[in-house]
């Protein structure tokens, strides 16, 4: 098994770097929808295990509306729907009246719940399946949204500038200018309340000022050293009460741990870098960049082994199971690639995925929402093989898998 080393050896082997974003995938902006209950008869289940709870989100819409083009600028008439084991539980109107966005990446399933925010002429507000749980007056893009003790935190970026404006209930709790927030909910690598996340009983988010850094802890910040070789950080994250830093100086890329670190893979040009707790799988770091042929591509490297796997093309989300087992779902288009430690395991060639809120891991186990891209075709719950249709027409925003309430 490889080991860390001290960062002091790595002084010569590694000099500046770009800042960390995720590239993002096609998601749907502006639609509007309504309800068609039900599922299809006579299609193939998803396997299910007694003590789980499978949740999905989805927007439906008139059959005479064409929502990937969305020629109606998010005005034909629809609804948000909550499906709890494929039955509906709750349909919401959507629009400006209601506050509830039909863009997929204002939708978040988080602890059994179904999550909305929405910015608008009176501000934003944030609705838990369907209630005002806080508002306020400034218009905000969430990074992130994370429920704890009966309290709702919310990390977001102001309209139009960078900076970040921390809130508990609507209350501003922190906020700085001219900054940028490590994670959002748009990144591939990330966890299901975006930027927010926590460890040890404590929650935690990390940003960047310039090039010093800061990591915040139950509300206060504390600056983050960058080892000594590195330039720029490229992400940070706390996992069992250390932090884990990723950071570039010319063409090599360290991960540091605590006051050890080593260097990663030479097999890509890392652009951009996330760190993933996969549990008993251990912690990885995913990247993406050029590889030596100067060719897009993803990566991702586990540290203590050196084990890599890479995945051409710039668009692909890593899933890694507590054991260690990876999935890539590599995006070309409209075109989609599942590969389960290697292996190819799902293929469309029409379809489109909405983003890392359509995707959950039960343990061992992937689930997918995935949406047709073709005309006449119906949104689907990937698992194991397995495809579940669901009959609306329109599509599929976020998948939850969570302990039976």
């Amino acid at each position: 098994m490889k080991t860390f080393v001290p960062s002091a050896l790595l002084a010569m082997a590694i000099s500046a770097c770009e800042p960390f974003t995720i590239p993002t995938a096609v998601r749907c902006l502006v639609m509007e929808n309504r309800h068609v209950p039900g599922d299809r008869k006579g299609e193939t289940a998803c396997s299910g295990e007694p003590d789980t709870t499978l949740l999905l989100s989805a927007v439906d819409v008139p059959e005479s509306y064409d929502w990937q083009r969305d020629t109606a600028y998010g005005n034909s008439g629809g609804r948000l729907l909550l499906y709890r084991n494929y039955s509906e539980v709750l349909s919401l109107e959507t629009g400006a009246e209601t506050e509830i966005s039909t863009a997929a990446s204002s939708h978040h399933l988080i602890g059994g719940h179904l999550f909305t925010e929405y910015a608008g002429d009176r501000g934003t507000v944030v609705k838990r399946d369907g209630d005002e749980i806080c508002r306020y007056p400034e218009k905000e893009r969430l990074l992130g949204l994370l429920p704890l003790d009966g309290d709702i935190l919310t990390l977001g970026a102001p309209a139009g500038r960078e900076g970040l404006v921390l809130r508990k209930n609507g209350s501003i709790l922190l906020s700085a200018e001219e900054c940028s927030v490590f994670g959002s909910f748009d990144d591939a690598a990330r966890g299901r309340s975006g930027a927010l996340y926590t460890d040890g009983g404590h929650w935690y988010f990390a940003y960047r000022n310039g090039e010093a850094c800061f990591l915040v802890r139950d509300g206060t910040v504390k600056g983050v050293s960058m080892p000594l070789a590195v330039t720029r950080v490229l992400a940070v994250k706390c996992i069992d009460d250390e932090i884990w830093m990723v950071g570039r100086n010319g063409a090599s890329c360290v991960l540091s741990r605590g006051k050890q670190c080593r260097l990663l893979s030479p097999s890509i040009t890392w652009e951009g870098a996330a760190i993933m707790d996969c549990g008993e799988g251990g912690v990885c770091v995913y990247g993406y960049g050029r590889n030596t042929h100067g060719d897009p591509c993803c990566i991702v490297q586990w540290p203590e082994t050196g084990k890599e796997s890479l995945i051409p093309g710039q668009m692909a989300y890593p899933f890694c199971a507590p054991g260690g087992k990876l999935w890539w779902l590599g995006i070309d288009g409209r075109a989609l690639a599942l590969s389960e430690d290697g292996t190819v395991v799902l293929s469309e060639r029409d379809c489109l995925f909405m983003g890392a809120d359509c995707a959950a891991m039960a343990g061992n186990r992937l689930f997918l929402a995935l949406n047709p891209a073709s005309e006449g075709g119906r949104p689907f719950l990937w698992e194991g093989g397995r495809k579940r249709e669901l009959d609306i027409y329109g599509y599929l925003t976020a998948v939850e898998v969570s302990p039976a309430r």
